[in-house]
């Protein structure tokens, strides 16, 4: 993880929370964007678990894990209470994120979906009969 210096140089510091170390997670082809706080607390950027699990670039964490088909596996509610506002040394700009073990839910969220609708279309590939699923 990069050290972020420029404020440290002028031994002045932002609003705790601030990121105090920057680094990446390369995850399938993507690069995640994580965080140390000066708190000590491990933060994964919003923005980039949203381009991870959707490959497209929004900041609307809530768009992707609100979703009905993935209410049964995680709650989205919980989640987004628990995002982590913090400020980024040398920019006016404000980060937010979510822990490690929450980013993990996530996945886990969307993995399940996908095999509980695998396990449907098996199912229902099962009865020689077509259905249209809205």
């Amino acid at each position: 993880m990069d050290d972020i210096k420029s404020e440290e140089k002028h031994n002045s510091f932002p609003p705790s929370p601030f990121a105090k170390y920057k680094g990446e997670l390369q995850l399938g082809g993507a690069a995640v964007d994580c965080y140390v706080l000066d708190t000590g607390e491990r933060v994964i950027s919003a923005g980039t678990t949203v381009k991870a699990i959707a490959n497209t670039k929004s900041a609307d964490l809530a768009e992707y894990i609100g979703v009905k088909a993935l209410k049964p596996f995680i709650n989205s509610d919980l989640v987004l209470a628990e995002t982590i506002e913090f400020n980024m040394p040398g920019t006016h700009y404000v980060g937010r994120g979510i822990t490690a073990e929450r980013f993990i839910e996530i996945c886990q969220a969307y993995v399940s979906a996908l095999s509980a609708f695998v396990i449907l279309l098996t199912f229902l590939s099962t009865n020689n009969t077509i259905y249209l699923l809205t």
